[in-house]
């Protein structure tokens, strides 16, 4: 260290002559509490940081699990129909909310700022033109209405997340042609309270419940119609 700033740092710190000579013991009791006033707001400081915790993160697409195709026979039949994907209904009580860890007594929470029910929109429409289903926006043959019921992340030992979507396909004149509900669930392990392992399994399961809506013959068979 500079022998000028080390001085310089000594005469700052230090108590001067007088201070030791006068009130030696009151001189120490008063450099203690400073010093630890400076560690208290330093840990003070430190805790408020790490409380901010998984609260108002981004909502992240991250699957690690791909479209399952439906197969070259069941695409034949649905190549001339169009589907619209309305805008997603969010009838969650707290929208903001997807997620808690519960392996304490408090549960920490993880909320997001964005959208969900625009996420969820935009995924769908993804997710559909992957499996072979032409999506449009406007104009559609078919036009599918979507509620969303269920979108979070339970983490105890493991992560679990589940997605419920209710569905309802109608005609262009707003006639119900099907309705049902359709789910996606993930789970895995990871470490605890990390935003990727909510991410994964959130994003694991709605490709889930798009796959399953896909997998039901009752609606193929409408949308094939339409």
């Amino acid at each position: 260290m500079d022998a000028g700033l080390l001085r310089r740092y000594d005469e700052e710190t230090a108590p001067s002559r007088a201070d030791w000579t006068s009130h030696p013991a009151q001189t120490i009791q008063q450099k203690g509490t400073s010093m630890n006033k400076r560690l208290y707001f330093l840990l003070a400081f430190l805790a408020g940081c790490a409380s901010t915790g998984l609260e108002n993160i981004p909502l992240l697409w991250k699957p690690t699990t791909g479209m399952f195709s439906i197969g070259s026979a069941e695409l034949a039949e649905l190549q001339n129909a169009r589907l619209q994907i309305d805008p997603v209904t969010d009838i969650r009580e707290n929208a903001a909310l997807i997620g808690e860890n519960r392996e304490e007594q408090t549960p920490r929470q993880v909320t997001t700022p964005d959208d969900v029910s625009a996420f969820v929109t935009s995924r769908m429409k993804a997710l559909m033109s992957t499996a072979g289903i032409k999506v449009v926006g406007s104009g559609g043959t078919a036009i599918l209405k979507t509620e969303l019921r269920q979108f979070f992340v339970e983490e105890t030992a493991t992560y679990q997340a589940g997605v419920i979507l209710r569905v309802t396909l109608t005609d262009p004149d707003g006639n119900v042609l099907w309705s049902g509900l359709t789910s996606g669930a993930a789970s895995r392990f990871g470490r605890s309270y990390k935003a990727d392992n909510y991410y994964e399994t959130l994003s694991d399961s709605l490709v889930g419940a798009v796959q399953q809506l896909l997998q039901n013959r009752g609606f193929r068979a409408v949308l094939a119609g339409s």
